[in-house]
């Protein structure tokens, strides 16, 4: 079984958080796992099972869609539709192109602190189901979400999600985020029967992300990157 890790991340954000993902990847992560990383411009030289994609030269429906929605106002990120698309178009193109057997998602503001395997990882996605994510009460938390592409269902339930952003139907949904767009997908395909998903926190709990993988891998979501030194620090002295 092939397993690939897919993200991205803008030329800036390598400088702010991306550049520790990519080394903790270098230095953690299996070589026979494969990554695709989608940038913006930023040169990177880094292991032969890293591979690095312009996004947007990748995917110009991305372009088209950023440039359509660009005038667009928003009274906060949960409506910033063109921010978080960069992420979807990108999970998009490597679902479709990837040649992968399992496929992970991971934010670029993750770092893996641990030896990862393939067989460490497939435990996140049990047989028989289609994608995991972690779970909560309002909309999914998509700092890890797992892909099964050998379903029979894979092209038609990445054919919906892209479709959100190329007709812009994703401005009909409650909020504009690629976790909306995920949700929204996998509800539909799972209401009809066609895909079954995980999630991986059915029990509320605070931290998602860092509760699910402890110790393999931390999510230095929003203020936490502020406290990364620190959190270092502590996990060095255990």
């Amino acid at each position: 079984m092939k397993l690939g890790i897919v993200s991205t991340f803008s030329d800036n954000g390598y400088i702010e958080y991306a550049k520790n993902f990519v080394h903790s990847l270098e230095n953690n992560l299996d070589k026979n796992i494969e990554v695709f990383l989608y940038v913006d411009n930023v040169s990177i030289k880094t292991s032969s099972n890293i591979h690095i994609l312009n996004l947007e030269k990748s995917v110009p429906d991305l372009t088209k869609f950023k440039i359509r929605n660009k005038d667009k106002t928003f009274k906060s990120f949960l409506w910033d539709a063109v921010r978080f698309s960069h992420k979807s178009y990108a999970i998009w193109h490597a679902a479709m192109n990837s040649n992968v057997d399992i496929l992970i998602w991971l934010d670029a503001d993750t770092e893996v602190i641990d030896k990862l395997s393939t067989d460490y990882l497939k435990n996140f996605l049990p047989e028989g189901y289609f994608t995991s994510y972690l779970g909560r009460d309002s909309y999914s938390e998509t700092g890890f979400i797992a892909f099964d592409l050998r379903n029979p269902h894979t092209k038609e339930f990445f054919d919906i999600f892209k479709n959100y952003y190329d007709s812009d139907k994703i401005y009909n949904l409650e909020a504009y985020t690629d976790c909306h767009v995920f949700d929204a997908t996998r509800k539909e395909l799972e209401i009809s029967g066609k895909i079954n998903g995980y999630n991986l926190t059915p029990q509320q709990i605070k931290h998602h992300f860092n509760q699910t993988f402890n110790n393999y891998m931390i999510h230095f979501k929003g203020g936490r990157k502020e406290k990364r030194e620190e959190t270092i620090a502590k996990l060095r002295k255990k």
